[in-house]
């Protein structure tokens, strides 16, 4: 008997799972729009996130906006992992748009454009990968500020750039 019961137990659970997955898409902002608005909040998330890592993860221990450099504003200054989490962050931005420019149909495949916001990406994660895993111990070196705010550049360039020729490309602008 205890088999069975178990056995209905799991059943009846994963019928109710199987209820409450098939809903969830009823909620999702994206789900009823159309392209040209979903490839518009693509865009503009990408851009968004490659400018709060700019600005949030290198700009506030830089001090950009407060001229005095600030390593403890880094993410995670104690554990000396600020900057491998820019790598993480990066590569992440970077997987959303190449599979947003991979898409079916989209007009970004194989286009100049495109490759050069590729080679942007890479470039950026390659710079930061180089300069070691903590922001506090960068800033502590004599060069480490202008890497630093070298890298910064290299986000708003690529930010600039994405936002530019992905727009054009999909037809946004």
């Amino acid at each position: 008997r205890a088999p069975r019961a178990v056995a209905r137990a799991v059943a009846h659970d994963g019928a109710a799972r199987a209820v409450g997955v098939s809903g969830r898409g009823q909620g999702d902002p994206l789900a009823n729009r159309k392209a040209e608005e979903t490839a518009t909040a693509l865009v503009t998330s990408l851009a968004g996130g490659v400018e709060a890592v700019a600005d949030l993860k290198l700009g506030g221990p830089l001090g950009i906006s407060t001229g005095r450099v600030r390593p403890k504003r880094s993410g995670h200054w104690r554990s000396h992992r600020g900057l491998r989490d820019v790598v993480v962050n990066l590569k992440a931005l970077r997987d959303l748009y190449v599979h947003m420019s991979d898409g079916a149909g989209s007009a970004l495949t194989d286009t100049d454009e495109d490759g050069l916001v590729r080679i942007l990406f890479d470039q950026v994660i390659k710079d930061a990968g180089s300069l070691g895993p903590s922001m506090s111990d960068l800033l502590k070196t004599d060069k480490g500020i202008h890497w630093a705010k070298a890298l910064h550049g290299g986000l708003k360039d690529l930010r600039e750039t994405m936002v530019l020729n992905t727009a054009e490309a999909l037809g946004l602008v």
